[in-house]
C-alpha cells in the first residue's frame, strides 16, 4: 500500500507519517488493519526488522447486525437486531441509522460452447423496504420487516448523518435468506456444490432444525438427505417440489456434539420438447456442519469434605456425587 525509507535521529527513533489522502486512494471502502514493518540497517550491515498493526476506521463507530433467525418464511415478519459501538466498544444511544432491505434475484443464462458451456448470472437488486431507526439508552435497535417472496435479503445499516449520494463510511450489512411457495431464482454455479443454510448456527436436543435447500433445478426432483458423524446415522428420501424447501430435522441427543447434514439434489433425464433439446440428468451436492450442545453427556461432579473445616493431621472424608 505504502512505502519509503529514512534516517534515525540522535535518539535513535524515526517517526512515521501516514498520508490519509493516500490511504483513502490506495485502500478499498471500509475499515483496515495496516502491517507495518520495518528494517534497520546498522553501520556493521547488520539488519533489525519488525512489525506491527494498525487499525484505520472510517467512521466514528460501528454497527452490528444480527438475525433473530437466519431463515424466515415470504409473508411474515422477521428482525434483525443492530447495536452501534465506539472504537472501545462502548454502547452509543440516541444515534439515527438508515436500514435498506434489499431483494438479491438472479438471471441464469446458459452459454453454449464447442464441447460444452457454462452457467453465466446475471445479478439483479431490488430495495423493498427503507426504514429510518433510532439505538436506544443502551445503543440497541430492531429492524422488522416482512419479506414480500423468497430469495436473498441484504439488510444494509448506515449512519444517516453521513450518509453521501445514498453511502456511509460507517456501513454493515447481513444476509437473510427467505423460503417462499413462489419459484426463487438463486445463482446458479459452475459446479456441482450446494449451499445449505441453517436457522441456527448451535441446536440443543429436543429443538428442531430448519435447513434451507435452494434448489437450482426447474419442476420436480429428488433428493437424499443424510445425518453423518463417521457413518450414516439417519438417511430419508424427499420429493422437491419448489426451489425454497426448508427440511425440519429434530435434534436428538445422539447428534452431540456435533453432525454434518448431507443433501443431494438429483434431477432425471427428460426427453426433448418441440423445438427444444433434450434436458440432460444432473445433481447438486451440499454439506451443511450442525454443533449440538453435549448436554445429556455432561457431568456435574461435587465434592463435600468432612468436616468441613479440619485441624492439622486430621483425617478428612471426601463424598464424591456424580449427576
Amino acid at each position: 500500500v505504502m512505502n519509503g525509507s529514512g534516517t534515525t535521529g540522535a535518539d535513535g527513533s524515526l517517526p512515521l507519517t501516514l498520508d490519509g489522502t493516500e490511504l483513502d486512494e490506495n485502500l478499498p471502502r471500509g475499515s483496515h488493519r495496516l502491517i507495518i514493518e520495518a528494517t534497520a540497517t546498522g553501520p556493521d550491515n547488520q539488519f533489525i526488522s519488525g512489525r506491527d498493526s494498525v487499525i484505520v476506521h472510517k467512521g466514528e463507530y460501528y454497527i452490528g447486525l444480527s438475525p433473530q433467525e437466519n431463515v424466515a418464511d415470504a409473508g411474515q415478519e422477521t428482525s434483525v437486531d443492530l447495536v452501534a459501538v465506539d472504537w472501545d466498544a462502548q454502547r452509543l444511544p440516541d444515534q439515527v441509522l438508515d436500514i435498506q432491505i434489499i431483494r438479491y434475484e438472479w438471471v441464469n443464462t446458459f452459454v453454449e460452447e464447442s464441447g460444452g458451456g457454462y452457467w453465466s448470472s446475471k445479478t439483479i437488486t431490488e430495495t423493498v423496504q427503507r426504514l429510518s431507526l433510532n439505538t436506544d439508552g443502551q445503543g440497541e435497535a430492531v429492524a422488522r420487516f416482512t419479506p414480500p417472496k423468497g430469495g436473498s435479503y441484504q439488510v444494509v445499516a448506515q449512519d444517516a448523518d453521513t450518509l453521501v449520494n445514498g453511502y456511509s463510511p460507517i456501513r454493515s450489512s447481513i444476509f437473510i435468506w427467505v423460503a417462499g411457495e413462489d419459484d426463487v431464482s438463486w445463482r446458479r454455479e459452475n459446479h456441482d456444490r450446494l449451499t445449505l443454510i441453517s436457522d441456527k448456527a448451535e441446536y440443543a436436543p429436543g429443538e428442531t432444525a430448519s435447513i434451507l435447500i435452494p434448489s437450482p433445478f426447474e419442476g420436480d426432483h429428488t433428493a437424499l438427505v443424510t445425518v453423518e458423524r463417521g457413518r450414516i446415522i439417519e438417511q430419508e428420501v424427499i420429493d422437491i417440489t419448489g426451489k425454497s424447501t426448508v427440511y425440519s430435522l429434530p435434534i436428538t441427543e445422539q447428534y452431540a456434539p456435533n453432525i454434518y447434514v448431507s443433501v443431494v439434489l438429483v434431477q432425471g433425464r427428460e426427453g426433448p420438447r418441440v423445438a427444444d433439446a433434450p434436458r440432460l440428468a444432473d445433481y447438486k451436492l451440499g454439506l451443511l456442519p450442525i454443533d449440538v450442545s453435549p448436554e445429556a453427556q455432561l457431568l456435574k461432579i461435587t465434592l463435600t469434605p468432612r468436616p468441613e473445616q479440619a485441624q492439622p493431621g486430621q483425617d478428612v472424608t471426601y463424598r464424591l456425587q456424580v449427576t
